[in-house]
């Protein structure tokens, strides 16, 4: 089963996480149903756990193959250290970025895939391992509500 998260900036595909540093993924989904009409007022959260810098200094592994991780957008290494810079954007604007997300079972079918627009974090956690050094993230993220005027 693989998970991908591609997080983009105009288009261009900024934070790329894949089965290499993302382990988990839950999508919530809360919805006022007392207040018509009902879609107006849904709000769409999604939570992702990893790892940060898994591979240490070594490059990710090559697939059964023997060929590298697809290069569409920045590597797992990059995208993880862009997480905590991305949390903290204090400009309202700078800190919305759209996202795609891809979920597959083990035979590689699609299960899953939804986007989303203007994604902004809520909450973002890091944690180390002394002994060893590494790390986990958590980024929650909401996708900030545009209701028609």
């Amino acid at each position: 089963m693989g998970v991908i998260f591609k997080a983009k900036k105009d288009g261009e595909t900024i934070i790329k996480l894949t089965k290499y540093s993302l382990e988990n993924i839950r999508f919530l989904a809360d919805i006022c149903i007392h207040l018509p009409p009902k879609f107006n007022d849904l709000t769409r959260d999604i939570i992702l756990t990893g790892e940060i810098n898994p591979f240490g200094d070594d490059p990710p592994p090559a697939d059964a193959d023997g060929d590298a991780e697809e290069a569409d957008g920045p590597s797992d290494f990059d995208s993880v250290r862009k997480l905590a810079n991305w949390a903290i954007i204090p400009e309202y604007e700078e800190c919305c970025l759209d996202a795609e997300v891809t979920l597959t079972n083990a035979m590689g079918d699609v299960v899953k895939e939804d986007s989303y627009e203007n994604l902004y974090t809520v909450a973002y956690k890091e944690s180390f391992d002394d002994e060893m050094g590494h790390g986990r993230f958590m980024l929650h993220l909401r996708e900030r509500e545009i209701k028609p005027v």
